[in-house]
């Protein structure tokens, strides 16, 4: 091979390689992770329980979330919580219906949402960090659900 044609192929591949580095770090800067704020129960495969339930008739079953994005989190102090996508969005959302509201409640964000399901109930999708837990106070008990969704109340006493 002569010289001249080595140092072109030398720089091709040289030239191809610095690109695909820069793609992978790219996109590993523009994937979110869970640590950095991404949602992870959004990746689980979709199960039977995923299903919003509500006894409100003729309302949308989704409750304005993309149907293939939605994830059941908890029962807690009967109150029912699923996350999901807002339709047609990359918004995070996230689905409250209790016993006393049965018409889901629906709350979203960039990358995380606060909800306030009672005075001394407070639901936090995303990370929590110590300003939230300084502005709810100490009197609300943090009760992780998931991954990333952390529940703040007071355990009702068992009768």
């Amino acid at each position: 091979m002569k010289p001249r044609r080595r140092r072109s192929l030398v720089a091709l591949i040289v030239g191809a390689v610095a690109i695909f580095v820069a793609g992978a770090a790219a996109g590993g800067l523009f994937t979110p992770r869970p640590g950095d704020g991404g949602i992870p129960e959004l990746e689980w495969t979709q199960a039977s329980e995923d299903v919003i339930f509500s006894t409100i008739s003729g309302q949308d079953p989704s409750a304005g979330l993309e149907p293939d994005s939605v994830r059941f989190i908890a029962n807690v102090e009967n109150t029912l919580l699923y996350i999901g996508h807002q339709a047609g969005t990359t918004n995070v959302c996230l689905v409250v219906i209790t016993t006393i509201e049965p018409r889901p409640s629906v709350t979203c964000g960039d990358t995380g949402v606060t909800a306030e399901v009672r005075d001394d109930f407070l639901v936090e999708v995303g990370p929590v960090d110590d300003g939230f837990r300084a502005r709810i106070g100490p009197d609300l008990t943090e009760h992780r659900l998931s991954a990333s969704v952390t529940a703040f109340y007071v355990p009702s006493p068992k009768v």
